[in-house]
C-alpha cells in the first residue's frame, strides 16, 4: 500500500473523493489501514471507511484524530497509511502526495444568548489581539469576552491565522481547545 498519502481538507475547490488508495484484496488475510489526523476531516473519512469496509470484508480501516500535524507526521514516519489535514502541506513536508477531498469553512461562534449577530474581520482581529475585551464594544451587553482558541498544530488554526493575518504568538486566549468537539 502507498504509505505516503495525505488527504487535505482546504478552502480551495474540492475534488471528488474516491477509494483510490483503499485497495483491499479479499484473497489475502484481513488487512488494516490506519488513517490519522484532522478532526475536521475524520467524520467524512469514517463514513467512507465504513461503506468501503462493508464491500471489502477483508479490510479494516481505523480512523483516529489528533490534528492535521499528527496526520502528516504519522504518514511521514510510516505510522499511518493515510493522513488527514485541514491545511496545505508546508514546504518542509516533502515526499507526500496530497489530495483535496472537500472544502471547509470557518465560523466565529458566540453563546446563543449573545445579541451580537455579526462582526467585521477588523473586529475579529481586534478581539484576538485583545484590543476588544468587553462585548459592549461590539454592541452587546457588558461582559468580558472569553476567548477560545485552537491548539498549535491544528489545521483550523493555521487557516484562521492566515485568513486574518494574525500570528499565533500575538494571541492570549482564555481557553485552548484541540479537537473540534471541544
Amino acid at each position: 500500500m502507498n504509505r505516503r498519502i495525505v488527504l487535505v481538507l482546504t478552502l480551495i475547490p474540492a475534488l471528488v473523493f474516491v477509494g483510490f488508495m483503499l485497495r483491499g484484496n479479499s484473497e489475502q488475510p484481513a488487512q488494516r489501514l490506519l488513517v490519522t489526523g484532522s478532526s475536521t476531516l475524520a467524520p467524512l473519512a469514517a463514513a467512507i471507511a465504513e461503506r468501503y469496509e462493508a464491500t471489502h470484508p477483508g479490510l479494516r480501516i481505523d480512523v483516529e484524530t489528533g490534528g492535521s500535524s499528527r496526520g502528516i507526521t504519522d504518514v511521514m514516519r510510516g505510522d499511518a497509511d493515510i493522513g488527514m489535514a485541514s491545511r496545505a502541506l508546508a514546504a518542509s513536508e516533502t515526499g507526500l502526495r496530497a489530495y483535496t477531498v472537500a472544502r471547509d469553512g470557518l465560523a466565529m461562534i458566540v453563546n446563543a444568548q449573545n445579541p451580537i449577530r455579526s462582526i467585521s474581520s477588523a473586529q475579529v482581529i481586534a478581539l484576538y489581539r485583545r484590543r476588544i475585551a468587553d462585548w459592549r464594544e461590539l454592541g452587546g451587553r457588558p461582559g468580558a469576552v472569553i476567548l477560545v482558541h485552537k491548539a498549535e498544530g491544528r489545521g483550523t488554526l493555521e487557516v484562521f491565522l492566515h485568513h486574518f493575518g494574525l500570528e499565533n504568538s500575538d494571541i492570549r486566549p482564555d481557553v485552548v481547545v484541540g479537537e473540534n468537539a471541544q
